[in-house]
């Protein structure tokens, strides 16, 4: 569907200030990035993993993203999707220069979203089906009429009082490919092998990263630590196991990768604020 961008690149052509895409690819792999423009993402088919920032979270189908310059982000399946299936998606990429280049007071609300999409920003559904058309008139649209057609669609964002703020805080870095690629490399081992009973080091001598760059890469791209990371995968696995499954709390806590049911216990209710059995009582 795409080639993989160099950290903070431009998807938008020297001669353009926006420009619409559309793809269909059958996965959508793990990469951290970000670039130096505004991107409105519809999830049009298919349903994924994401990151935005320090938020860790899903995409599926129908849902509507607005990410600012140089946040971070990633979207990705874990491997393809079964039957052949296809992934759906239809982006915006927006120039800063366009949205916020003149201070207009009518464009007061407009300015507000863009604020907010620091962050990131998941709208409600009605807006996303309203965006979705807009985008697709834009497809075939010239070019003046795309751009009214580009201040129409903010301004439908504007009006959704429901949109939801994802990351916590602000999260902008300089990025350097070099290091999105070493930590591509980290993340890929981790999601292949966390039920293992894995060690940093480990990762260390399987990704070819040293200790010290996967501590520092997983704190610069991902806010987060070696354990911290390991831990997040397998409660994720063990949540898809009680929410989806049979058996007992002990034989899900050792298949997705803890050493004790002790641990497991204990590491769930500091994730999750409740115990084990109370989260399959609510969510199977």
């Amino acid at each position: 569907m795409r080639t993989k961008p160099s950290a903070s690149s431009s998807p938008i052509p020297v001669d353009r200030s926006f420009i619409v895409t559309h793809g269909l690819a059958g996965r959508f792999p793990y990469f951290v990035h970000a670039h130096p423009c505004f991107e409105l993402i519809h999830f049009t088919q298919g349903d994924g993993i994401s990151l935005v920032g320090d938020h860790r979270g899903k995409f599926k189908a129908g849902d509507l993203l607005l990410l600012a310059p140089e946040v971070p982000h990633c979207f990705h399946t874990e491997g393809f999707l079964p039957n052949g299936a296809q992934l759906e998606i239809n982006v915006l990429y927006v120039d800063p220069m366009l949205l916020e280049g003149h201070r207009a007071p009518e464009l007061s609300a407009l300015s507000a979203v863009l604020a907010r999409a620091k962050r990131g920003l998941r709208f409600a559904r009605a807006t996303a089906d309203d965006i979705l058309g807009i985008l697709r008139e834009m497809a075939s649209a010239d070019r003046v009429d795309a751009v009214a057609s580009i201040y129409r669609a903010f301004a439908r964002l504007a009006r959704d009082d429901q949109a939801e703020t994802l990351a916590l805080q602000e999260l902008s870095s300089h990025f350097r490919v070099d290091e999105l690629a070493r930590l591509g490399a980290v993340n890929e081992l981790l999601r292949r092998r966390f039920r293992e009973p894995l060690s940093l080091g480990d990762v260390a001598r399987d990704s070819s990263v040293s200790i010290s760059t996967i501590n520092a890469l997983l704190k610069k791209y991902m806010k987060t630590t070696f354990l911290q990371a390991l831990t997040r995968l397998r409660l994720e696995e063990a949540k898809r196991m009680l929410q989806n499954e049979d058996r007992s709390i002990t034989d899900i806590a050792f298949s997705a990768g803890f050493n004790s049911l002790a641990t497991f216990n204990r590491r769930f209710r500091a994730e999750e604020e409740t115990t084990p059995q109370e989260f399959r009582a609510r969510h199977h």
